[in-house]
């Protein structure tokens, strides 16, 4: 129980550290915000506003709980001109993207792709094996008036909108285990009141 709640505790203090930036996009100034999240046991979710609207949720999945994997824990980003960039390692496991939102071009590791305009959820698998990080689908998902501000209530409501996000997810393979740390892990609880 004590590693349990030492990494937990670590993690916590991980997610504290948000990457925040305030970048020029176009030809005004826009603040730009990302934030790393777990929002299930297998998946990270690495979470873009734009102006306080969500330019991109990049969803990473891996085998349960890879973000707890022992070692160093860091995360750093930032923005620029019409570029979106963050780095995050979780032990030996490190994700990387930037995004040029003008070009609809997204660099996962060192694999660049374009991706349909109005995509705004990208599904990326392989977290943590050899081949590493691969986008397997962009998505495009109309928040409407659901959240995707972490740290203004529960993403719930909007990973639940499209079937295909809720899927990718998995929650039904490790689900979040009960008590005071199930928040850690995500929410899986939420999706499964739906």
């Amino acid at each position: 129980m004590g590693s349990r709640a030492a990494r937990a505790t670590c993690l916590i203090g991980l997610l504290a550290l948000l990457t925040m930036t305030a970048g020029v996009l176009g030809s005004q100034a826009t603040p730009t915000s990302s934030t790393t999240v777990p929002v299930s046991p297998s998946v990270m979710a690495t979470i873009v506003h734009v102006g306080g609207a969500l330019k991109l949720m990049a969803l990473w999945r891996g085998e349960p709980r890879w973000y707890l994997g022992r070692g160093t824990r860091h995360g750093s980003g930032g923005s620029g001109e019409h570029t979106v960039w963050i780095s995050e390692q979780y032990g030996d496991v490190t994700i990387d993207l930037s995004f040029d939102t003008a070009q609809n071009v997204v660099t996962i590791g060192k694999t660049t792709t374009r991706i349909p305009p109005g995509s705004n959820v990208l599904l990326i698998d392989g977290v943590g094996t050899p081949k590493g990080p691969h986008l397997t689908s962009p998505l495009t998902v109309d928040p409407g008036s659901a959240n995707t501000d972490p740290h203004g209530g529960g993403l719930g409501p909007f990973l639940a909108i499209s079937p295909d996000v809720a899927a990718f997810l998995r929650c039904d393979t490790a689900p979040p285990p009960d008590g005071p740390f199930a928040r850690t892990f995500g929410y899986c609880n939420d999706l499964a009141t739906k």
